[in-house]
């Protein structure tokens, strides 16, 4: 439950970011897209099956 929570709260950051980007461009030009990269590197950490390719 706490790897869902922690994925959950790195999402709600990841979104507050690119709407404030949206809003104001001089904002998270870069923070969003790092978020984003960050929490898919923390997946494929905790992925439990590895694919074969």
């Amino acid at each position: 439950m706490s790897v869902a929570q922690n994925i959950s709260f790195q999402l709600l950051k990841a979104s507050m970011m690119a709407f404030i980007n949206s809003l104001i461009l001089a904002f998270f030009q870069t923070n969003a897209r790092k978020k984003i990269i960050t929490l898919h590197n923390y997946l494929e950490e905790k992925k439990r099956i590895k694919n074969e390719n």
